[in-house]
């Protein structure tokens, strides 16, 4: 398996700049980022197992989680920078696994933004 396309600190500046600019800016707890694209440059993930839901929950404050198939969790361990994973089986909901992560890193009452599409 190949590793990260880019060094450990290129990958906290980049979050720096998300979490310094939309996230501090509009007052938001977390984002969820779910353009491959996108999720790509904040963590590293480079796979070919977009085609189910993955997706970044960046919080304000602590590490990055990312929300994938429990089965793709060796690639991206190995292709990721900085994050904590968490996996959800095939037969389980990934709405549901989401939303578990978005819950534990903003409680009700927090705002989380949403990419409504890739700005690229």
């Amino acid at each position: 398996m190949s590793e990260p396309e880019f060094p450990p600190e290129e990958h906290a500046q980049r979050l720096s700049a998300v979490r310094g600019g939309a996230l501090d800016r509009l007052g938001l707890t977390a984002a969820l980022v779910t353009a491959p694209e996108d999720v790509h440059h904040l963590c590293g993930l480079d796979h070919q197992g977009h085609f189910a839901v993955t997706g970044l929950v960046v919080p304000l404050h602590g590490r990055p989680v990312l929300v994938e198939r429990a089965m793709e969790a060796p690639t991206a361990a190995a292709r990721t920078h900085g994050v904590d994973h968490h996996g959800y089986g095939d037969p389980e909901d990934p709405a549901e696994a989401l939303l578990a992560v978005l819950t534990q890193v903003a409680p009700p009452g927090h705002a989380v933004g949403h990419q409504a599409a890739s700005p690229r």
